[in-house]
């Protein structure tokens, strides 16, 4: 497991660098710059929300969250930058039990994580998030086609690696957690 100061100076890193490459794109406004820049500047929103969960206690109490609502809402956040290249399967989430998160937390997490797999995503490919029932809860899966994710302990803190550590330490404080296997990532949440 990975030190919440090192995972915060990795996060800050990150978010360097994605500010970095926004500046670049900002010099050439053309259409697809400017919806690069779009992209960008959502993914550096979401990295940056994570820092107040990575480095504080979770509420004692948070209200219970339909899994659907959180579905939903995730899609709406991609109806500006990667819709077309990603699929929500809203029905997979009908009749899962509530889950016990701050949904702002969840929706950040997905969303830095959906950004990051992105960035490598294979032309045509769209990545998969449904939600499905495991013991503790409910988990909220991405699964990119043909692209195996490595396991976090060989891997550098960025991107996708990254998205992971910090998963599994904001989770990890509020009894979830995060699976790697294969192509599907498990952010793993606890029922309310």
């Amino acid at each position: 497991a990975n030190a919440p100061e090192e995972l915060l100076f990795a996060l800050c890193h990150e978010v360097g660098n994605l500010i970095a490459a926004i500046r670049l794109h900002g010099r050439f406004a053309d259409e697809e710059s400017r919806a690069r820049i779009s992209e960008l500047t959502d993914r550096a929103g979401s990295l940056v929300a994570l820092v107040r969960p990575l480095v504080s206690n979770p509420p004692r109490r948070v209200p219970v969250l339909e899994p659907l609502v959180l579905l939903v809402t995730l899609q709406r956040g991609l109806d500006d930058v990667g819709g077309a290249r990603v699929r929500v399967e809203l029905k997979s989430a009908v009749g899962l039990p509530g889950v016990a998160i701050d949904g702002e937390t969840l929706h950040h997490l997905l969303m830095a994580d959906l950004f990051a797999a992105l960035e490598d995503l294979p032309g045509g490919e769209r990545v998969r998030v449904a939600a499905e029932l495991v013991p503790e809860g409910v988990a909220f899966v991405l699964e990119v086609p043909g692209q195996a994710v490595a396991d976090a302990p060989a891997r550098k803190l960025a991107g996708r690696a990254l998205t992971h550590a910090l998963g599994a330490e904001i989770l990890g404080k509020r009894g979830g957690g995060v699976t790697v296997g294969g192509p599907r990532v498990c952010f793993r949440v606890p029922a309310g």
